[in-house]
């Protein structure tokens, strides 16, 4: 679960490492191997978050910055204990400064891989349901970065054949590519 934002000059990269969530910085994308990593966030040892970090993405809103994760409550690892949960630093470098946890963003299913897009001057948040044996993608609408309004949608179900295999029937990792004509 790979991410990258570029914000400046300064590529931000961030993937799934289980324990933490760690940021590498570079100017330049070749040298992404050689980025120091730095720890932003380790989980607690009891709550809803604290093991199974998956999935984080690191966004710019509004001057802040913002981490969104997967996670699950102690204890309970498996799909009805599991969500989406938002970080907050009002630093202008993401590596400093205080990451304040938001908490579970309050979405209608437990879920994983949450994202969130801006588009016409409205913010909206995606991610991963589990409904029923699928993994579906919904979007609802939010106030704030952490704070969901509103009925969800789903927007798509998995039916591919390469997503109906195994088990639990996957569609995941949702992304905003914003088009040419916006």
């Amino acid at each position: 679960d790979p991410w990258i934002v570029r914000e400046g000059d300064t590529y931000y990269y961030m993937a799934t490492l289980g324990e933490r969530l760690a940021i590498r910085a570079t100017r330049d994308l070749t040298r992404l191997a050689e980025a120091k990593e730095t720890v932003v966030w380790r989980p607690p040892v009891t709550g809803p978050n604290a093991q199974s970090i998956w999935a984080p993405e690191l966004h710019r809103i509004d001057g802040k910055w913002y981490i969104y994760y997967t996670a699950a409550a102690a204890g309970h690892d498996d799909d009805a204990h599991r969500g989406v949960f938002v970080l907050e630093n009002a630093s202008a470098d993401p590596l400093t400064g205080t990451w304040i946890d938001r908490g579970r963003v309050a979405t209608a299913r437990p879920g994983i891989d949450g994202t969130t897009f801006e588009h016409r001057g409205k913010r909206y948040f995606v991610y991963s349901p589990y409904v029923g044996s699928e993994s579906d993608l919904a979007i609802v609408a939010m106030t704030n970065p952490w704070t969901v309004t509103g009925p969800e949608t789903i927007l798509a179900r998995p039916d591919r054949d390469w997503e109906r295999q195994g088990g639990r029937q996957i569609l995941e990792g949702p992304a905003f590519v914003k088009g040419p004509k916006g």
